[in-house]
């Protein structure tokens, strides 16, 4: 799996641009006890899915129609996990921490692979953007002051104006 994350650290944005993305994967639960990368999946039960990743949501269908309910998904957020199995083509989506619904999911061939473990991982990193974008606001007008908090500011208002004095 080492490899696999060094190849995902040159993989770039692929031809996913944005954290949407569609298609079919064979979606197989993972055994009792098996988690992260040693995961293990029963063939017997394992069942062609399509998938649509659209902003934060993974969510799963019978066909590619997409007429009928989602047979499940995922909320994705800034503590999911998206990890490579030992297995080829083959990763693990966990949703966050201790959950007892994830997903181990093989993709056709490493490509297909390796651009779903992208989008999956910028549509959590969106997310997490998205929650800290209130504090970005607050550092960026702290960056306008020259680096000051607005306290430090006043402080430095009210030095000058005793100096003026």
């Amino acid at each position: 799996t080492a490899a696999v994350e060094s190849r995902l650290a040159h993989h770039g944005a692929g031809p996913h641009h944005s954290s949407g993305m569609e298609g079919w994967l064979v979606k197989a639960p993972t055994s009792q006890g098996a988690r992260r990368a040693t995961a293990v999946f029963s063939a017997k039960k394992s069942r062609r899915r399509f998938f649509v990743l659209e902003k934060n949501l993974l969510r799963y269908f019978e066909s590619s129609e997409q007429t009928e309910e989602p047979k499940g998904g995922l909320e994705l957020g800034p503590q999911s996990r998206i990890e490579p199995c030992a297995r080829e083509n083959c990763f693990l989506v966990i949703p966050f921490p201790d959950s007892k619904k994830e997903l181990y999911l093989t993709a056709a061939d490493s490509k297909t692979a390796m651009d779903w473990i992208c989008a999956l991982r910028r549509a959590c990193s969106a997310v997490m953007h998205k929650e800290s974008a209130p504090r970005r606001d607050r550092l960026s007008k702290d960056a306008q002051l020259g680096g000051m908090g607005v306290k430090q500011q006043q402080e430095q208002q009210e030095q000058q104006q005793q100096q003026q004095q």
